[in-house]
């Protein structure tokens, strides 16, 4: 990525509707005609050509790619319903390990980001947070548009197969899990070791005990 004109790096923790986010970033630039435009995942950046301008999605960035970032757009969740969202859509093992690297994203992506959007917000006024994106990346359009835009993710049960190369959803990408479902769904004694070693910073985050 040397000598690029624009590096755009939307990093958010698992689960945290970063690959919408990257979607709006990614229709932003495609309909304003960027030039010689890289579209990729991270881990798969390396079988890409090089570009004149980059969009990148991560979860956890290489220390290269974060120092080549011009924009960086950080989006999170509550960590526990992030959990609850992976195990449903990829068989993942919810666990504190798991919930104290989702807080360790926030901590390091938090102070780098030029704009950062909470899944929650983002849930409930998708028409907003675009209008945020636009505003970051510098480009006059109709954020209710670029939302009407946005590929479909439908709720499904299915495994995940690979990720589409453009849109990078995978198969049946939305797990159509609400806030507070960890309450129901997490065993209890795991809530309990989360509350009573994140609780501080879950607060912090606006997310209830």
């Amino acid at each position: 990525m040397s000598g690029a004109d624009r590096v755009i790096l939307t990093w958010g923790t698992p689960r945290s509707a970063s690959t919408l986010v990257y979607n709006l970033a990614r229709l932003a630039l495609e309909q304003s005609g960027t030039p010689d435009l890289v579209l990729a995942w991270e881990g798969d950046l390396h079988q890409h050509r090089r570009g004149q301008n980059y969009l990148i999605k991560t979860h956890d960035p290489h220390p290269m790619l974060l120092a080549a970032a011009d924009t960086i757009i950080f989006s999170y969740r509550d960590p526990r319903d992030a959990m609850v969202s992976g195990q449903r859509k990829f068989g993942t093992p919810p666990s504190l390990k798991l919930a104290r690297w989702h807080a360790d994203l926030c901590g390091r992506g938090l102070p780098r980001a030029d704009l950062v959007l909470r899944f929650e917000d983002f849930a409930s006024d998708p028409t907003a947070a675009a209008a945020e994106v636009l505003k970051t990346l510098d480009f006059d359009m109709d954020p209710q548009e670029l939302v009407a835009a946005l590929p479909a993710s439908h709720v499904e049960e299915r495994p995940a197969i690979g990720h589409d190369p453009v849109t990078l959803l995978h198969g049946g990408h939305r797990t159509g899990t609400g806030a507070g479902a960890w309450r129901r769904v997490l065993p209890k004694g795991l809530q309990a070791d989360i509350a009573d070693e994140l609780g501080d910073w879950l607060q912090k985050m606006g997310y209830p005990l």
